[in-house]
């Protein structure tokens, strides 16, 4: 079993921005991803508060995600399942909880929308991970 870390982030091809806008550089999207990441909780993160949290308007912020191919949407599912699933194969943290954590008040929802992205229920990874450790033995950190 692989130590838990936090998962690379999996982006687009980059895409070079030539328009009036100017170029967009990948880092400043990781530099988005980890501020959303921080931002995630009991509340649903907005695009206006990650725009004030980076610095720039909503309005660039979305042409800068647009650019790498990227909305707002996208970009915080990506962080939160990201997320989740390294609470799943790292933490004995319940489903539940996971789900709260990342802003979902129902873990039914958590565990639809869980599925929706990776075509699985949380309770599969967790039991992927459980049988590794038993296996294996516990992953170093």
């Amino acid at each position: 079993m692989t130590p838990c870390r936090r998962p690379i982030a999996r982006r687009p091809a980059v895409h070079s921005s030539t328009a009036a806008h100017g170029s967009v550089d990948a880092s400043e999207i990781d530099a988005a991803t980890r501020r959303l990441r921080a931002m995630l909780g009991p509340t649903t993160p907005r695009v206006a508060d990650l725009a004030r949290a980076t610095g720039v308007s909503v309005r660039s912020l979305q042409r800068r995600l647009e650019a790498q191919g990227l909305t707002f949407s996208a970009l915080l599912t990506r962080v939160r399942f990201d997320e989740a699933t390294l609470l799943l194969q790292c933490t004995d943290l319940p489903i539940a909880e996971i789900g709260r954590r990342l802003g979902y008040a129902d873990p039914a929802h958590f565990t639809r929308a869980f599925n929706r992205v990776y075509g699985t229920n949380p309770h599969a990874v967790r039991g992927a991970r459980q049988h590794a450790i038993l296996r294996y033995g516990r992953a170093r950190h």
